[in-house]
């Protein structure tokens, strides 16, 4: 359940980065870092209403500290990785690649974790070959050979940066959080601070844009309201779709919250077209309806 609401939750916050950056044309620093900074004021309000009930000894150490930074680079980094691939590949193309860490994640969780399911893994194999092939269809009749080639040339380099990112993500997240994770408002309490890290890194990455006079661009305009609506929104999701996620991932048991994980660019495509009206091919709705379904089994 965590896993469906924080793939849901990015998939909201990824058409609202497309309508700032790809309709209003703002600078995508510019928007990570003002959504950070909203993020972190409503973390911070999250956090006083659970100070009673989170235990913050692990803000006492330096490995503990040390955890923080550490998660907070992984999701960073995750992120940075999906912007090279979303440059190369359609959102579907993307899905396909993702999900070929959903094999290797279990496999690399047993080396980190020691636990392992033949059960939820027979899923993660199903639903990455349902995904291949319905995605290997779509492909074929959407594309000329000589394009085909092309495009399976891209995602195979794309694959090659983006999997063993989400592959080592996957398999330490969970001991990042081996000190924290006896309890939900302890976990949240670790996921929220990094946030506030998250903050730091979208700070230092925006001061050169600021150097460079030259690089300002003047989005299009729209009230304050509205504006106030849509940074307030996604910060809102930041926090809940970062807090959802450390709860899906933080057990051993995290494999088969992957197969939801890896889907967020297909949440992303619906909510598209429900929210900006962009096209939505059905080979995209069926994968995702039936590869959720394939998830909800697995994980009972």
């Amino acid at each position: 359940m965590f896993a469906i609401i924080s793939a849901a939750s990015r998939g909201v916050i990824s058409v609202i980065d497309r309508y700032q950056m790809g309709y209003r044309k703002e600078s995508a620093l510019t928007v990570n870092f003002y959504n950070n900074l909203l993020a972190a004021i409503v973390a911070t309000i999250v956090l006083l209403s659970i100070s009673r009930q989170a235990d913050f000894r692990f803000l006492t150490t330096l490995s503990g500290w040390m955890n923080i930074f550490l998660y907070a680079l992984l999701v960073q980094g995750v992120a940075y990785g999906y912007s090279f691939v979303y440059k190369r590949l359609t959102v579907l193309d993307a899905v396909i690649v993702s999900k070929s860490s959903d094999v290797l994640i279990p496999v690399a969780l047993f080396v980190t974790t020691g636990y392992f399911s033949w059960y939820q893994y027979s899923f993660s194999i199903l639903s990455t070959l349902l995904v291949f092939t319905l995605g290997y269809v779509s492909l074929n009749l959407a594309k000329q050979r000589n394009q085909l080639q092309a495009q399976l040339s891209n995602m195979t380099k794309a694959s090659l940066i983006i999997v063993p990112i989400i592959v080592f993500q996957a398999c330490v997240s969970p001991l990042l959080v081996t000190g924290v994770s006896h309890s939900i408002y302890t976990l949240m309490a670790f996921t929220l601070f990094t946030i506030y890290i998250r903050l730091g890194i979208s700070f230092v990455s925006l001061v050169p844009k600021y150097l460079k006079a030259s690089t300002h661009r003047t989005p299009a305009q729209i009230s304050k309201k509205q504006v106030i609506l849509i940074y307030g929104s996604r910060a809102f999701l930041t926090v809940l779709a970062q807090v959802t996620f450390t709860l899906a991932t933080s057990s051993s048991e995290s494999g088969i919250a992957w197969i939801f994980l890896n889907m967020t660019s297909l949440y992303s495509v619906v909510f598209s077209h429900l929210i900006l009206k962009e096209e939505l091919y059905k080979s995209e709705f069926i994968i995702l309806v039936v590869v959720t379904l394939l998830a909800i089994i697995g994980s009972l």
